[in-house]
This record gives structure tokens, sequence and C-alpha cells, in this order.
């Protein structure tokens, strides 16, 4: 179940101008737009600002190898629907329908464009993609996240995985599974989300015919 905060949910509003976006994507990472919660529901909590601080390193790792903007962008906001407080219309739904039913994903694709939404919509597959075909990837991994694997549809069938590898964003997709799976194993002190404020804008104006 999701968790009932104690005042007003700072819900995303999915705002469309290029400072309204950029600022509200920089407020979701803030610890004090995190809603009241319960005592019992800290946990919760908890689970969002650690998969704010992977988003942050996950992009930092994008930035130092040279991304492109809105490569970095998409690292960036690879987990949004596991940290941002958004109004979800199934409690028991998982990862991709979450994205896609929560209106992130058309949300992204009109102020970032296909090379940001699909890379971010395409992590399940991803994921679900380097378990299959290398073993001792899923092998390496906490009961816990193969447990979610399972969850989220376990191995491909070779039709699937021939699927994903001719999606032209298969490469962007793998390339931040590889950097947060770095996140993941390795970590470091999150940046400020402020430093990724520049390829926010310039990844909204390319989208947009002025890049």
């Amino acid at each position: 179940m999701i968790a009932t905060p104690l005042r007003t949910n700072p819900i995303f509003s999915f705002p469309l101008g290029e400072f309204e976006v950029t600022e509200a994507v920089a407020r979701s990472f803030r610890e004090d737009e995190l809603p009241a919660f319960r005592a019992s529901d800290l946990p919760l909590c908890d689970e969002r600002k650690m998969e704010r601080n992977l988003a942050l390193i996950t992009a930092s790792y994008a930035a130092e190898e040279n991304a492109d903007s809105s490569l970095v962008v998409a690292s960036l906001l690879h987990n949004f629907s596991d940290y941002a407080w958004i109004e979800k219309t199934k409690t028991n739904s998982n990862r991709l329908d979450r994205f896609l039913e929560s209106g992130i994903y058309d949300w992204m694709l009109s102020c970032f464009g296909e090379s940001v939404a699909e890379p971010i919509r395409l992590q399940t597959p991803a994921f679900r993609f380097l378990c299959t075909s290398i073993p001792s990837f899923l092998q390496s991994r906490s009961t816990q996240v193969q447990g979610i694997f399972f969850r989220e549809g376990g191995p491909m069938s070779d039709a699937e995985a021939e699927s994903f590898r001719k999606n032209r964003f298969c490469h962007r997709a793998l390339k931040i599974r590889g950097w947060r799976d770095r996140a993941d194993r390795i970590g470091r002190t999150p940046p400020p989300v402020d430093w990724f404020k520049t390829h926010l804008r310039a990844t909204i104006a390319k989208n947009r015919g002025r890049g």
C-alpha cells in the first residue's frame, strides 16, 4: 500500500515550461520535498531517499563518461516513478506499469523527447535482458533483486530478447543499467541535483528545436 502522508502531498504536477520543468525536477530531489509520514511508514520514506541518491550517482557516472545531455537526463530520471511523489493508479502495479499509468512517460516524452523517455521505458526490459543473457548478472544479485526479476517478467523468451535488441534505444537503456549497477555496487556521495540543470535545460531546448 502507498503510505498516507500526514500533510498535503507534494504531488508532482507535470509542468511543461523549461524553467518550471528544471526546477520541479530539482525540487523532487531535495530532502524537504519528501512528505511527512507516520512512523510506521518511514521505511517507504527511506526507500525514496535511497532511490533519489542512486539516481544522482547514476547520472554522475553518465556525465563522467561524457554522455550526451539527454542520456545524462535519462540516467538522472531512470527511476523517477520510484521516488517522486506521484498519484499512482494501482498500488500493486510493477515498475513499468507505474511509469506508464502515472503519466510520467507522456510528460517525459513531451518535455525531453524519445531520447529520454524511451531508454527509461526500457529499463525493466534491459534488466530482464541482462539477467537472461548473462546468468552471472542475476546470480550475483541479492535475493531481493532476484525476486524483483521474477515479479517483473522473469527470463525473456527468444522473441522478447530479439525485439529488445532491435529497439534503437536498447544500447542507451543498457548504458543506464550499467551505470545504475555501478551505483548499486560501488556507490559514492551523491552530487547535488543542481549539477544537472544544464543537461536538463539543454535536453528540453533540443527537444523543442532550439538546441
